[in-house]
């Protein structure tokens, strides 16, 4: 899944509640660039497997909601600059009902 949605600078709503993400290793640059996307909700993400989300919504300069609360954390092992340039977030969830919180 990496850069799929990359610099998709018109993108405003996404719904991604079907998306089977269960063989996903990389999330890489997923969302960069996507400058009028307002809200992504990601709670339904099987992230067992994942590995990189590195820049993943880098350059969300709109995003104000963000919901990964059923990611698990324990095996990514690359996130650089996951949340730069998304300064507008009021809203971020990332408290794991796994038990695999990045809080």
């Amino acid at each position: 899944m990496a850069n799929m949605f990359h610099n998709c600078k018109e993108l405003k709503t996404l719904d991604l509640s079907e998306f089977d993400t269960t063989s996903v290793t990389t999330m890489e640059n997923m969302f960069y660039g996507c400058e009028k996307l307002k809200s992504l909700n990601l709670s339904n993400f099987d992230t067992a497997i994942l590995k990189n989300i590195d820049s993943m919504i880098y350059g969300c300069v709109s995003l104000n909601y963000l919901d990964m609360s059923n990611f698990d954390f324990r095996y990514i092992n690359s996130a650089s600059d996951v949340f730069n340039g998304a300064d507008k977030i009021r809203y971020i969830n990332l408290d794991s009902t796994n038990g695999n919180s990045l809080i």
